[in-house]
């Protein structure tokens, strides 16, 4: 669908007031947008149900998150923010890191990432969820967003890079340590 009402370089979050296209929180909503689309990616490779379960979940949290951030601007005003990124979310991500951990390898150093197609997708999900978390710390130092996304990002960028070391250790593929 198009409106024609992007053409001049706008768009709107929520409400009716236009923001620049190339904004710091349209950037960052393009960075979140661009890491649940890889994150979609990795689901259709997964034959792993503890990948498949961990990744939609986070997907639906991303997609909250993204809600959360856009609504947070002035141009938002009166927007629905019930969907707000929690404690609760970070929290489960922390869990499933926690369980997750527990059934790898001890890291001994710095791990080249490569091996079976899901991991590579994981790592490269962890390459953008690493870039995400950048941005949400300058927009962090915007008092105007949820601070709880950060951390989620922060907590998030591990868990993937765990998950990509399980796709690997499932497949039977051995990981490479750089010498």
């Amino acid at each position: 669908m198009y409106t024609r009402r992007g053409d001049r370089g706008e768009t709107s979050l929520f409400g009716t007031t236009r923001v620049p296209k190339d904004s710091k929180v349209i950037e960052a909503l393009g960075d979140i947008d661009e890491l649940n689309s890889c994150l979609g990616v990795a689901v259709s490779k997964s034959t792993c149900l503890v990948i498949t379960d961990a990744l939609k979940q986070v997907q639906r949290t991303l997609t909250v998150a993204g809600i959360d951030l856009a609504a947070s601007y002035p141009s938002a005003r009166g927007a629905d923010t019930s969907a707000r990124t929690t404690r609760n979310h970070t929290s489960e991500i922390e869990r499933k890191s926690r369980e997750l951990r527990v059934t790898l390898p001890k890291l001994r150093g710095v791990l080249i990432r490569r091996g079976n197609e899901l991991a590579c997708q994981l790592y490269l999900a962890t390459a953008l969820c690493k870039r995400t978390a950048r941005e949400m710390e300058h927009l962090g130092q915007d008092s105007r967003s949820n601070p709880e996304i950060i951390r989620f990002f922060n907590r998030l960028t591990p868990l993937l890079f765990d998950l990509a070391r399980y796709a690997n250790v499932v497949d039977g593929v051995k990981e490479e340590i750089w010498a």
